[in-house]
């Protein structure tokens, strides 16, 4: 692999502050994994950007990271090697616990 980042959709809840501005407060890892943020550092717009991407920093477990919001939704640059094929095993395993969880089996 060339090193290229690869952008991983991610669902988002989030909250909306008086302004307006959706701040992210938990983001659902494509895996099934839920990671609670403790606090929004800071939001800023990408310039350069033509999607009309903004970052935010966040601190997830103490660990400062970004995530991102663009047009079509929140992304985020997993640092996992994750393959096609381990992404669908992950969705996968997702539907398996969900259909497990609502008592459908």
């Amino acid at each position: 692999m060339s090193g290229e980042r690869v952008r991983q959709y991610v669902l988002v809840d989030t909250a909306k502050t008086l302004s307006g501005i959706e701040i992210p407060r938990q983001v659902h890892w494509f895996d099934g994994r839920c990671f609670e943020i403790d606090s929004v550092q800071y939001i800023k717009p990408i310039p350069k950007a033509k999607d009309g991407t903004t970052c935010f920093n966040v601190i997830i477990n103490g660990i400062r990271t970004s995530i991102f919001k663009d047009y079509r939704g929140w992304y985020v640059f997993p640092k996992e090697n994750i393959t096609a094929e381990s992404l669908e095993e992950m969705r996968k395993e997702c539907v398996r616990r969900s259909i497990a969880g609502s008592g459908m089996e």
